[in-house]
Parts: C-alpha cells; sequence; structure tokens
C-alpha cells in the first residue's frame, strides 16, 4: 500500500497514477497529517444502481457499492481482485500489528443518474449540468433539451470560439467560475 510514496516515478505534466492528479496533490497539501503516512489510504468510490429482476416497473433496486484503493500502482489498483466490496478485510498475512487506518475517499466513479443522487441536483431539465450551477446555458431544440456553449472552456483566443460554424454565433462568454464543495451545498 505505499508503493505511490516508495517506488513510482515521478513524471513532470504526464498523469500516470492518480498521485499524479490535482485533485492528489491539492489533498496532500491540504491534509499534511494524512499525507505523512503512506499507509493511509486513498479511495475511489464507485456506485451503480441496478435493479436485479429487469423490470423497470419495478421499484425493488440494488446499489453496488466498490472502492478502489489508489495507493496501489495502476496496474493492480484497476484489477477486480483489489476492488473492496464496501469493506475492509484483513488477509492472512497481517503482521498481528495494530495501527490506526486513517482513510480518504478522493474521486468518485457513478453513471449520471446516480451523481444526481450524490450531489442532490437535478439531472434533468434545464439544470442538470451540474458543472454551470445557475449560469446555465441550455435550451430548447425540438422537443429536447440542449447544452451548448462548450467554447467558452476554450481558451479566449482559440479560432472555434470566433467561429460562427457551430450555431451562428461568436462565443464571447467566459467559463463558470468552479465551486468548491462549500459553495455548492
Amino acid at each position: 500500500m505505499k508503493w505511490h510514496r516508495d517506488k513510482r516515478v515521478e513524471t513532470d505534466d504526464v498523469l500516470r497514477h492518480p498521485t499524479d492528479a490535482k485533485g492528489w496533490k491539492h489533498f496532500d497539501s491540504e491534509f499534511p497529517n494524512f499525507a505523512f503516512d503512506p499507509r493511509n489510504v486513498r479511495l475511489g468510490l464507485a456506485l451503480n444502481r441496478f435493479n436485479p429482476f429487469s423490470q423497470m416497473s419495478t421499484s425493488y433496486s440494488m446499489w453496488h457499492v466498490i472502492l478502489l484503493p489508489y495507493n496501489l500502482p495502476l496496474w493492480k489498483c484497476m484489477k477486480g481482485t483489489n476492488f473492496f466490496m464496501s469493506l475492509l478485510i484483513l488477509g492472512p498475512r497481517s503482521s498481528g500489528q495494530f495501527f490506526q487506518l486513517h482513510a480518504a475517499l478522493l474521486w468518485t466513479i457513478n453513471d449520471f443518474s446516480t451523481y444526481g443522487d450524490l450531489s442532490r441536483w437535478s439531472t434533468k431539465g434545464y439544470q442538470a449540468y451540474l458543472i454551470c450551477m445557475d449560469d446555465r446555458s441550455s435550451f430548447r431544440i425540438r422537443g429536447r433539451i440542449s447544452f451548448m456553449r462548450h467554447r467558452r472552456y476554450l481558451s479566449e483566443n482559440h479560432v472555434w470560439r470566433r467561429s460562427r460554424l457551430h450555431d451562428g454565433k461568436v462565443e464571447r462568454k467566459a467559463p463558470p467560475v468552479v465551486m468548491n464543495g462549500y459553495e455548492i451545498l
């Protein structure tokens, strides 16, 4: 479980492992006591709701809750044998010594409807695009709600922002301000 600290090769500007991600580095800077011990576990939460009887009218449903340990090398943490079915199990080779385990949930992996359940935000209608929150750019086309204005995420001098081929307009709007968890809740 200490591979991410002891054996990983540092690379600049290349995302080869979750430890290279901005989220991991930000978490380490916010919680240095947690980052100090490499045995502290960083987890990804994978959720998926399904109906075991394959009948959409049945109200009964199940949730698969799987935890992925990101402390392992990538070729191990993405194998099904290393997934936790929402609990930690001591192996037969446990050291027999007690230590205080700290775990942090860094990411969730889920489908869009579960995303709405976790965030308590509607994933239907005009405000379904959670990133934009109230600064949305949704409208109705032929009876369906569409989300346009994706070009506003490009740099201001990008050629596609000035192109009228997409929807007949030049994109001048800035991307929405990224909010933290406190602002969202």
